[in-house]
This record gives C-alpha cells, sequence and structure tokens, in this order.
C-alpha cells in the first residue's frame, strides 16, 4: 500500500538569485494554504493566475499562480533567496538542504497527456461570462491600477530587456505551456541560446530557433477559427462541445444561427478564438424575413475572409468553397446519420452526436496538421521569440551577413528594443 502524500512547500528552481524562482506547494491542504496567502477563496483548479502574496499583513510579492490540483500548486515569484525562504516559511515548508548543480528546472512527474496540460481556466470577460462589467475582484482591480500606473511612469521609448518584457506577459497567458515558455524568456533562455549559437556560427540552429518560435507564436496568441457550412450542418453543436459548454442553440429548423457567436476555447495547449457563423444557403430575392440572416451571412463571409482557420462541415460531404482556399479544412458532418458510401469516401467525418469525444479530438488533430504543430509546445528551457521585438532583432541579425557581423549586432539590438 503506498504512503500517505505529505505536505510539502520547496522550491524547485536552482536557488540563488535570478529573475523567477519557482515554489512547489504540494500535498493535503496545498490549494486551501495558497488561497489563505493571497486572501483569494475563489482560486480553484485550473487557474493561472497573477497574485499577490501576502504574511502577517505585510504584502511579500506579487507571483504567478498555477493550480494543477487541489495538492498541487506552483507559486512563480521574484528570485530572491531571502523572499523564497520567508514564503516557504510562511507555508510550512521548507527548502531544499542544499542547491543543485543543473540550472536546469525539474518538475514532478505527471500522468496526464502534453495535451491535457492546458489548464481548462475561462479566460472569457465578465460580460461575457453573464456578470457585470465592474465584477472584477479587489486584487484584480488592484492590479490593474499597478499596471497603468507603471505604464504612466515608464516613457514610452525607454527600452526593455527581453526578459522583463516576458516576465510582464506572464499574467495575460492564456495557458499553462504558454506560461511556462514565457518563464523560460524570462529567465534568459532566448539571449542565452542566441550567443551561443552566435558563436558557434550555426545559421541552422539560428533557423531551428526560428522554426520552434514559430510554434511558440501559436501557444501565445489566439488562433482565430471559423466553424462554417451550410445550413443545418451540425455547426452550433461542434460549437458547443469545442467550449466544453451549451452556449450555441441546437436546432433540426434551418437558419437558427443567424448572428456570430464568439467565445475563447483551447485546442489542446493552444488558444483559440472561435466563432459559430450564419449557415450558407441561397434567400429568396429581398424578402423582409430574411433579413437578418442575409445579414448574418455576408458578416460570416467577412470572418470567414479574416479568419486563419476555417472548418468546412456538410452532411453532403462537399469540399469547402474555392474562395476559401488553403486555410479550410472540410469535414463530413453528421457521419452517424450518412449513408456508408459517403463516409467512405470522406477523407475526415464527425459524429458530433454520438461520438462527441472523437469528433472534439478530430478537430484537435486536424488543426495540429494544418499548422504543422506539435501536440505540446513547450518544452523545459527553449529558447523562442516572443513578441515583435524579438522577432525584429532576430531578423536583423540574419540580415547581418557574416558571423562577426552577426554577434556584433545581436547586442545592440537586444539593448535597442
Amino acid at each position: 500500500m503506498s504512503a500517505e502524500r505529505t505536505f510539502e512547500a520547496r522550491e524547485l528552481s536552482p536557488r540563488g538569485h535570478g529573475a523567477v524562482s519557482i515554489v512547489a506547494v504540494r500535498g493535503p491542504g496545498a490549494l486551501a494554504r495558497v488561497r489563505e496567502l493571497c486572501a483569494r477563496d475563489d482560486l480553484t483548479v485550473g487557474d493561472v493566475r497573477l497574485v499577490t502574496l501576502r504574511a502577517q499583513g505585510e504584502r511579500l510579492d506579487r507571483a504567478l499562480c498555477i493550480v494543477a490540483r487541489d495538492d498541487d500548486v506552483e507559486l512563480h515569484l521574484h528570485g530572491n533567496p531571502l523572499l523564497v525562504a520567508r514564503l516557504c516559511s510562511e507555508l510550512g515548508g521548507a527548502l531544499p538542504s542544499a542547491p543543485r548543480r543543473s540550472r536546469d528546472r525539474e518538475f514532478p512527474s505527471d500522468p496526464r497527456t502534453p495535451g491535457e496540460r492546458a489548464f481548462p481556466s475561462d479566460p472569457r470577460t465578465p460580460e461575457e461570462r453573464g456578470l457585470p462589467s465592474d465584477s472584477k475582484t479587489s486584487e484584480e482591480r488592484e492590479l490593474s491600477s499597478d499596471l497603468s500606473t507603471s505604464a504612466e511612469l515608464e516613457p514610452p521609448s525607454a527600452p526593455r530587456a527581453p526578459e522583463e518584457r516576458a516576465f510582464s506577459m506572464l499574467a495575460r497567458a492564456a495557458t499553462d505551456s504558454a506560461a511556462r515558455i514565457l518563464l523560460d524568456q524570462a529567465e534568459g533562455a532566448l539571449r542565452r541560446a542566441v550567443d551561443l549559437e552566435l558563436r558557434a556560427d550555426d545559421p541552422l540552429r539560428l533557423a531551428a530557433l526560428v522554426d520552434r518560435s514559430r510554434t511558440a507564436r501559436f501557444a501565445l496568441a489566439p488562433t482565430r477559427v471559423v466553424l462554417a457550412g451550410p445550413v443545418n450542418a451540425g455547426k452550433s453543436m461542434l460549437f458547443n462541445l469545442l467550449l466544453g459548454e451549451r452556449r450555441a442553440i441546437e436546432s433540426a429548423e434551418p437558419g437558427t444561427t443567424r448572428d456570430v457567436l464568439r467565445a475563447h476555447a483551447r485546442f489542446g495547449a493552444y488558444p483559440i478564438e472561435l466563432f459559430d457563423v450564419a449557415g450558407v444557403r441561397p434567400l429568396s430575392g429581398a424578402a423582409p424575413e430574411h433579413a437578418v440572416e442575409r445579414a448574418g451571412q455576408e458578416l460570416a463571409r467577412e470572418l470567414c475572409a479574416r479568419a486563419d482557420w476555417i472548418v468546412w462541415l456538410s452532411p453532403e460531404g462537399e469540399r469547402s468553397p474555392p474562395e476559401l482556399g488553403a486555410r479550410a479544412t472540410a469535414f463530413l458532418s453528421r457521419a452517424d446519420q450518412a449513408a456508408p458510401e459517403l463516409r467512405s469516401r470522406a477523407r475526415r467525418s464527425l459524429a458530433s452526436r454520438t461520438e462527441p469525444a472523437a469528433a472534439v479530438a478530430a478537430v484537435h488533430a486536424a488543426f495540429r496538421e494544418h499548422f504543422s504543430l506539435p501536440e505540446e509546445p513547450w518544452s523545459p528551457g527553449m529558447a523562442v521569440t516572443f513578441d515583435e521585438p524579438t522577432r525584429a532583432a532576430l531578423d536583423l541579425v540574419f540580415a547581418a551577413g557574416s558571423a562577426e557581423a552577426r554577434r556584433a549586432v545581436w547586442p545592440r539590438v537586444v539593448a535597442a528594443h
């Protein structure tokens, strides 16, 4: 019989001064203790939040709080040994007995798949959740005030180090993978990698960094995905399945969706801006009863023109319209009701009503295939460009020509941004 798990609060990152320290709080009552320390009773499993840590009436630090389970919480805070020691003491844990030699962070073994590690916190605005616009907690209002004040105090032209910018982006990370990517850059992963690769004078290694950065962009910013197709193709049903909740009305009556529904979703580890639009069908003349649906169809065309990816659903197995081009992926929808020969011809099919989990998995897999993405975009210590200044800096390095010129350009462009 396995031993009962005991409570601990300990530092995972190498001990010493650094940009970020990671404290793991694990065991029975872990989430309850963190809630008490940051006075946030609403913290729940799946949350990735910026919180303020307080003890005995004293404000200790801002921290990124990642809640994996009730008994597994991570706190990412400024890397000061005294601060970390105080935090562990307040939590009732202890620091490691000796510093580790490796600079790499250690993370606990996790039985979940990489896609399941994308925590399902809710990124919707209060209005989208049906709450009043002023329903922020006092903590969120304080954070908003701090951020706006700091933005006013800092001159617009003041250069900021990449590590500072990555750390400042953590509060907006939509997924656990995005937060970990940014934490690696806040700890200097990008700067170290470029310095090393410039010394090695290996353009292929820099090209690999660019390729990793492309994947990271999908993890750091939502991809715009539109569900389109003829009326009664099952778009609203799939929309609800991909969200994991009922947001769209499902009906057998053609033309039920006349407006655009928008929501934030996750396809595994990737944040998505998801749209359900009016179905395509011919409408007779200028009949007044079709005015709203006609306007919805026009809006659907506009959204498809701006979409990153279009999921085209058709119960007849039709190909997507040519004007959508390579941005569309066609699915046979309502496959459980389709004739056997139609199912056999379809490359991709969905039976959302009878096999909902398989339908969601199929869309996630098609998304990754369309953009050539791995299931998990993060790996420990991975260096990537993460914003426009870092991408522009790397472009200038590539354009510099000789190895000597590239080595001279990199420090200047990093300092300038």
